[in-house]
This record gives structure tokens, sequence and C-alpha cells, in this order.
């Protein structure tokens, strides 16, 4: 009896942990580590569930801020893009802050080229 009320409570935390569990950037366009031709008309990001972005920023690796059409939403959704300018040939990271439903923020970043 004692064993089976161990397991039962280890299976509960187990599942609440799951359902707590925070959303997390699922793909984006252009996709972590891409090497593209030609430069990217649109920044697509991409998550498991609803967020609002908070921050998004495109730098050169130069670290030189990439001026596109970024601006914090207010209504949440799990698809956001933006238009890009006409990126010149090389690296660039995209760095990325949003605030899930459950009010934590995440945050993560990636990188891609341009050749």
């Amino acid at each position: 009896m004692l064993k089976r009320a161990a397991l039962l409570t280890v299976l509960s935390l187990f599942f609440a942990t799951s359902a707590l569990a925070h959303t997390s950037l699922k793909t984006s366009e252009p996709e972590a580590g891409a090497m593209l031709m030609s430069s990217p008309e649109t920044l697509t990001l991409n998550w498991g569930s609803a967020v609002n972005p908070i921050s998004v920023k495109v730098k050169e690796a130069s670290g030189q801020p990439v001026d596109f059409s970024f601006s914090p939403s207010s209504e949440a959704s799990e698809s956001f893009s933006w238009s890009l300018p006409s990126l010149k040939p090389g690296e660039y990271t995209v760095s990325w802050v949003a605030m899930g439903k459950d009010a934590h923020k995440i945050q993560g970043d990636f990188g891609f080229m341009v050749h």
C-alpha cells in the first residue's frame, strides 16, 4: 500500500510539472543555422503556445543592430512575423524575449548567414 501511494505521488508530481512547463521557440524563418543565398524578406518566430514578444533584435556579427519593424505586441499568438530590410552578406544573430501565458519570461537566440 505504501509503495502504491509513493508511486501515485511521483506520477502526480510529474504530470503537474509537465503542465507548468514553459513554452519554447519551435521554428523560425530563417531557420537557426541557415545559410541563405539571398536576404530573407521576413523574420518569423513560431512558439509552442501563445506568447507576447517583448523584445526581438537582429544584429550583424559586429554587434550593429538591424533596424526593422519590431514593436512589442499586446496580443498573444503562437506566430509573429516582421519585415526585414535587405541584409548584406554576413552573419546575423536573432535574440528574443517573450512573455508566456504563465507570465514567465522566456528568451533565446539563434544565428543565420546570408551569402
